[in-house]
């Protein structure tokens, strides 16, 4: 009788052992949902109300704006290099971007925002070679965050407060190898990253935690504070599921000129695991965004340059 209980209890343990490495999410068969005749769509970004998809075009020329399906596509400006790290705000009625504007040989960056309703654009900074990082939004996106000879400054983004219940989450900008924060320029350092240079930082929807990039090294999470760093591997491009623990990333392999694969991966921040949710040939899947429910998300096929949608179970 104690070894038939003892089995018992070893059967439970084991079982709770493989529930706790199963995988969370799973993805099923993505669907294309945006393509154009002699289109390459790229770099899709979910509204914050998941009622809208952002996305660009080949070199990052221009924003359009669809909606969850796909459908109803309305480009809101044409500006060169618009769609490289654009961001949506909080009410997902505008568009935050850095475009480029080429005057005598030399490329400047302006800061301006979109407002996808009305059409209108406002430009927050002018002309400028002395951009540091890409703009973000601040202070419940009434003011625009930049930096600028090494330190945080802010413009008024023309817009007023988006009440929320939660507060103001600081955000964090990439100046080599440490992060400048909205929050008090606080200044986040990382000595282990000298001589290299920090990408692509997302906070997660609550803000206490952010993944970034660094070149060479891969992709890295930590607390907003900067604490308890960790090594997630090489992916990148993350995009946020709205647990806070999981992102979504996509693995590359490269030939040296070209990218030749590439596969979405699910990554638990807190234990690195790593979960596949699409490896197919048909697919070099880029630039995931995770829709504010968690029930889906778009990315870019660089095969075809169409943007497909994948329902998540």
């Amino acid at each position: 009788m104690k070894m038939k209980k003892m089995m018992l209890f070893l059967g439970l343990f084991a079982a709770m052992i493989d529930l706790s490495n199963a995988q969370p999410v799973q993805g099923t068969t993505p669907r294309k949902i945006i393509s154009g005749e002699n289109q390459f769509f790229m770099r899709p970004q979910w509204s914050p109300d998941g009622t809208k998809i952002a996305f660009t075009a080949e070199k990052n020329q221009g924003i359009w704006i669809s909606n969850a399906k796909g459908n109803k596509l309305t480009q809101i400006t044409d500006d060169s290099e618009a769609g490289f790290g654009f961001s949506w705000s909080a009410d997902s009625k505008s568009i935050l971007a850095r475009p480029v504007v080429q005057m005598d040989d030399q490329r400047f960056h302006q800061v301006k925002t979109y407002n996808i309703e009305s059409g209108e654009d406002r430009i927050i900074v002018e002309n400028t070679r002395k951009l540091q990082s890409l703009p973000v939004w601040s202070n419940h996106d009434a003011s625009i965050a930049f930096l600028m000879n090494n330190a945080v400054e802010t413009r008024n983004s023309g817009k007023t407060q988006v009440k929320s219940a939660s507060k103001d989450t600081p955000k964090a900008m990439a100046l080599g190898n440490a992060l400048k924060t909205t929050a008090g320029s606080e200044t986040i350092e990382f000595d282990q990253f000298k001589d290299r240079y920090i990408f692509n930082v997302k906070t997660s929807p609550n803000g206490q935690k952010m993944v970034f990039q660094v070149n060479g090294l891969g992709l890295f999470a930590c607390n907003a504070d900067g604490t308890e760093l960790k090594s997630l591997g090489h992916s990148e491009q993350a995009s946020w599921m709205p647990d806070n623990r999981y992102i979504v990333t996509t693995k590359v392999a490269d030939n040296g000129v070209a990218i030749t694969a590439a596969e979405l991966m699910l990554i638990d921040t807190e234990s690195g695991s790593e979960f596949p949710l699409l490896s197919d040939a048909d697919y070099i899947a880029l630039n995931p965004s995770v829709s504010p429910d968690g029930a889906k998300l778009v990315f870019e096929n660089v095969k075809d340059g169409a943007i497909y949608l994948m329902p998540l179970k």
